[in-house]
């Protein structure tokens, strides 16, 4: 019935049309489909007469293509946290808010102490899995409202939004602390790293996003120091 419809609108109205939808196959597996329809005039015995030509394609896998770039072109391919540029974003976004309703933001900065020499003993794989591990960690301990992120390489970055600071940035970063501590079990052995962060808060130790971001390098530089 719904094609019927669109049949008569395209011969009435002489508009193509293009309809996109889900449809599901034999074995219940659902395909994305798009059925084109145009109007065109072809000569028969009785003269010219109109007709529909429809073309349906399968898009599916391209639908997916197209989803896992806007997936990449806003998160880490390694651990799935969002990357730097929606990190960017969100801190954007935060302090936006903060201005308005005269909250605090604190800023985490993270970077892992005796990643280099997981990578350099354990080889690049071992170092990957590490990094994944790291993110999961992070999760578990980030509430759904704030932003855990990796910026790149072995550093990750946690935008906390909502509570009483620093007490909230402080007690955090020691649960981040404590949970990265703990010895990561690898193919038989046990691998440890720990994390050194430095942490800001907004608007008291800078402003705007850059800014807090190079305080926040500062406060993780003395911190490792």
């Amino acid at each position: 019935e719904v094609f019927r419809r669109i049949d008569d609108q395209v011969f009435e109205t002489g508009r193509p049309n293009e309809n996109e939808e889900v449809a599901n196959d034999a074995d219940g597996t659902p395909h994305i489909i798009i059925t084109r329809k145009r109007l065109l005039h072809l000569p028969t015995a009785d003269g010219d007469k109109p007709f529909i030509i429809a073309s349906i394609s399968d898009v599916t896998q391209i639908r997916g293509a197209e989803a896992r770039a806007r997936y990449l072109a806003s998160h880490d391919a390694l651990t799935g946290l969002p990357n730097r540029s929606q990190f960017n974003d969100r801190l954007a976004e935060a302090l936006e808010l903060a201005r308005r309703t005269g909250d605090h933001v604190a800023v985490l900065l993270l970077d892992l102490d005796g990643f280099k020499a997981i990578n350099d003993t354990h080889g690049h794989a071992a170092g990957d899995e590490v990094l994944r591990v790291v993110g999961r960690r992070l999760l578990t301990h980030v509430r759904v409202v704030d932003t855990a992120a990796r910026l790149g390489g072995d550093e990750f970055c946690v935008i906390q939004v909502g509570v009483r600071q620093p007490d909230g940035a402080a007690a955090l970063a020691q649960r981040l602390v404590n949970a990265l501590k703990q010895p990561i079990a690898m193919a038989g052995e046990t691998l440890a790293v720990s994390a050194s962060i430095g942490v800001v808060v907004f608007p008291e130790d800078a402003d705007d996003p850059e800014a807090l971001l190079k305080a926040a390098d500062v406060a993780l530089y003395k911190v490792k120091r």
